[in-house]
């Protein structure tokens, strides 16, 4: 099973923004009171229902996102088992490596696919979207290095002329239509290692944001009638980046 591996001090961050909702709600109650505006005592009096509620749903929403992760797992094993069958292990470029570090292990680690669920690294759908595409990258920047190598080769040979017995040079064309090649393949390549890392951006910053920042700010947002809308979405921004988005990548692998 996915153990919920949350962000660190997930919960210690909703809880400092359920304080401030609080208390910025309980300011507006009191700067009403202050200058004696009953419309707004009674506007904020119902703020406070709408933070309760905005509490409860950040509760019940990290309760689900636990129950999906946790839920995830069997799918994803059950999909990778019946791609590469049972038992088998998978190779991921590993997040912790640093050269400069003796002590942090190898540039790649093997997993069995049973065991995905127990490492931090694989532990979640982002984490393991993320590994994922990390291979997907190193597969194109190795392709893209053996076209280059090639290209190398074979192109300064199809720009090769002789002259022979002073008759006109005679030109390597022969070889055009695979430099032609080399040169659409290497573009292509390019451009999918640009949409690759863009994907993979996008995957480390949601599933390092999603929980530390844009849900909880959706929490402080959604106290106030002005900006109960854009905290909405940032809360359901924060579950799609979270949860959704990265198990698009999981059904695909």
């Amino acid at each position: 099973m996915f153990a919920p591996a949350f962000p660190p001090d997930t919960f210690f961050i909703m809880a400092l923004a359920s304080i401030l909702s609080l208390g910025l709600v309980t300011v507006f109650y009191l700067v009403a009171h202050i200058l004696n505006l009953p419309k707004l005592k009674l506007q904020a009096k119902g703020e406070y229902s709408q933070v309760f509620a905005s509490i409860l749903l950040i509760v019940f929403t990290t309760y689900l996102l636990g129950v999906f992760t946790s839920m995830s797992s069997p799918i994803m094993q059950s999909m990778l088992e019946q791609t590469y069958g049972a038992g088998k292990s998978l190779e991921f470029t590993n997040p912790n490596y640093d050269p400069t570090v003796p002590t942090s292990g190898n540039p790649t680690f093997t997993i069995k696919i049973s065991e995905l669920g127990n490492d931090q690294r694989t532990s979640t759908p982002g984490n393991f979207s993320i590994r994922y595409m990390e291979n997907l990258a190193n597969c194109l920047i190795s392709y893209y290095t053996k076209v280059y190598v090639l290209n190398s080769v074979v192109e300064p040979v199809e720009k090769l002329s002789m002259e022979i017995g002073g008759h006109e040079p005679m030109m390597m064309w022969a070889y055009t239509p695979l430099v032609g090649i080399l040169h659409i393949a290497a573009g292509y390549i390019t451009h999918a290692l640009v949409f690759v890392y863009v994907q993979m951006r996008a995957l480390a910053f949601f599933n390092n944001v999603s929980l530390t920042f844009l849900l909880p700010l959706g929490l402080v947002l959604r106290s106030f009638a002005l900006t109960r809308g854009a905290g909405a979405f940032l809360m359901a921004l924060a579950i799609a980046g979270y949860f959704l988005y990265p198990m698009t990548y999981v059904m695909m692998f």
